[in-house]
């Protein structure tokens, strides 16, 4: 099934931090950070024990996945 269109499919998210909470420590405003598009797969498939897991059948991927 494809995304609703205004998707922007990538690679990995990257941005700037422009605000934290007051418990964050480990972080800091200006900082570049990154995050995996891969949000959740079965982890139980032949793909998820090989270390594969964003060919899963039932991967959720920011940008591809339907939400």
């Amino acid at each position: 099934m494809l995304p609703k269109l205004t998707t922007i499919p990538v690679h990995e998210i990257v941005n700037k931090i422009i605000e934290i909470c007051k418990d964050v420590s480990k972080l800091k405003i200006g900082q570049k950070i990154g995050i995996s598009p891969l949000r959740n797969s079965c982890m139980c498939c032949t793909y998820c024990n090989s270390g594969k897991e964003n060919l899963c059948e039932s991967a959720d991927i920011t940008g591809e996945s339907l939400m």
